[in-house]
Order: structure tokens, then sequence, then C-alpha cells
């Protein structure tokens, strides 16, 4: 037979000898709390099994009886209620007994092998431990990173961490168009962009402004897009093509050039069209 909130209720009197009226005195406080109306007429209902208890009574009723609300609505879980805060305060305290665990573990590991040293070789110990807690408040502050040095434990040696490597790529700024064309004179750069030597960074033989929404949400207005000039295009990738003398950033497709922004037309490529394709773009400068 499957088990029932009506079932459950009856369970929990039965156990503690509580008639209907108790069951409401004890909800009485929960019921204020919660602004929930809770009557003898309910709870005749939800014990006869004509009616269950929605969400706020089941609570009520739960915190009243001192019993789970997923047991009091029947599924096969223990009886006992957990009370949150305290099972909170059983989470800190277990974390705390195992943070002084280790202080004692490691205590007691440094105690150990101190009490064998010779006088002499105790005050290395502690000027070395001394000399730790230095580089690592060094560390915290200034950035630098400690090498132990291999002849003597007592020597500390701070290297500075490397900085990125920056690489340079030629920048033109007059920019390829998403939207309605720009015309370039030339095909000499007239910036330069300084950018990390990160791998798809440096794949990148040049970088251009992008201007205007055409290829929205890929490229945006005054992105800056990273091209390289000698890579294989596809149907479906993406380029910087020069059409008549003005430069595009637009998806190559089978005979017209594509806007990814479904608010701008195509670009068809005709018989008589002068089209250069000034390379592949392969990603874009993130900031």
């Amino acid at each position: 037979m499957k088990t029932t909130t009506a079932n459950r209720l009856k369970k929990v009197m039965d156990q503690n000898g509580l008639r209907q009226v108790d069951i409401l005195k004890k909800a009485e406080p929960y019921c204020k709390k919660f602004g929930v109306k809770l009557g003898r007429n309910d709870l005749s209902q939800y014990i006869s099994g004509k009616v269950s208890p929605g969400q706020e009574k089941l609570t009520v009723l739960a915190l009243a009886l001192n019993v789970s609300e997923a047991w009091l609505m029947g599924f096969d879980v223990p009886m006992e209620r957990i009370d949150p805060e305290l099972l909170q305060l059983q989470k800190e305290s277990r974390k705390n007994f195992a943070e002084k665990w280790n202080i004692q573990y490691y205590e007691k590991q440094l105690l150990k092998y101190f009490t064998q040293l010779i006088d002499e070789n105790k005050k290395r110990a502690i000027r070395y431990t001394e000399n730790l807690c230095n580089v690592q408040k060094m560390e915290e502050e200034q950035g630098y990173k400690y090498i132990q040095s291999p002849t003597s434990a007592t020597i500390v040696e701070f290297h500075p961490k490397q900085e990125s490597k920056i690489i340079a790529l030629p920048y033109f700024r007059a920019g390829a168009s998403a939207g309605t064309g720009i015309f370039i004179l030339g095909n000499e750069a007239e910036d330069e962009i300084e950018l990390p030597a990160l791998p798809e960074y440096e794949a990148a033989d040049f970088a251009i402004d992008v201007n205007g929404d055409s290829m929205e949400p890929d490229f945006s207005n005054e992105d800056i897009a990273l091209v390289q000039r000698d890579a294989e295009m596809y149907v479906g990738d993406i380029g910087v093509f020069i059409v008549n003398g003005d430069a595009f950033i637009k998806e190559l497709g089978e005979k017209e050039l594509i806007s990814k922004n479904k608010e701008y037309k195509n670009i068809p490529i005709r018989e008589n069209d002068n089209v250069v394709c000034m390379g592949k773009v392969i990603g874009k400068v993130i900031y």
C-alpha cells in the first residue's frame, strides 16, 4: 500500500500520543510566523486522506511534529528533521576539526625532526623558516617567485616573474566594413598593434578594424579582426575582401559574400567585379 501523508500523520500521532488539538497547538506559532491558516477541518481532512496539504501547510505540520517534510509526504526517508542551522554548524565543525588536525599534524612533524637536530642546525632551521615567511610575503606583495638555491638551504634567490612577451602586428586602422564598404588606398598598414604573444594572435599576419554590424554576432563594430594572409579559403570561411576597391569582412559564399546579420543584404560577385581576398579572418582581439 502506498504510504501517504495521512498514514504518516497517524503514525506520528500514535507514537507520541497526540490528538488533533495538540497538533494544532504545536502548529500555531509556525502558522503565525509564515502567515498560514490551519484549522481543525483542514487537519481532519489530511488525517482522513481526503485532502493532501499544500507546501506551506506541509511545512508547518513538519515543523510542529519535528519531522522532515519528505517523510511526512510518504517518501522512504528518515523521519527525523534536520535543522538547516544545525547542519551548517556540523559542517563548520567538521571543517574546523580538519584544519586543526592538519595544523597539529604539521606541528608534530616539525617538532619530531626539530628535536633531532643539534643546536647549530636548530638555529639554521629557524632562520630558514623565517626566510620562507619573508619569501611568501614577498610573493604575495610584489609578484616574485621563489627559487631555492641548490647549494644552501639558508640562501633565498629572488627571480622576478617573466612578463608576457609582446608581438606587434601591422594594423589597418581604416578597417574593413561589416556594412557598406570602406575604400582602402594601397596595401600598406599605417600602424602597428601590440598584443600578448598568445598562439591565437601569433598566427595572424595583420589586424584590421571592423566597421559596422553586418557580421554580428561574430564581429561587432569596432572589433579588431585578426587576419592570416595565405590561409586557404573555403566556402563558409570569413575573410577580408576588396571588392572594386572597397574592403569588406564577409563570409565566403558560392557566388556572393554573405552577411551574418540578416538585416544586411549579401554582396553578389559578378563576372566583371574586381575581387581580391586580403586573407582569412582567424579571430579577433579579446580585451
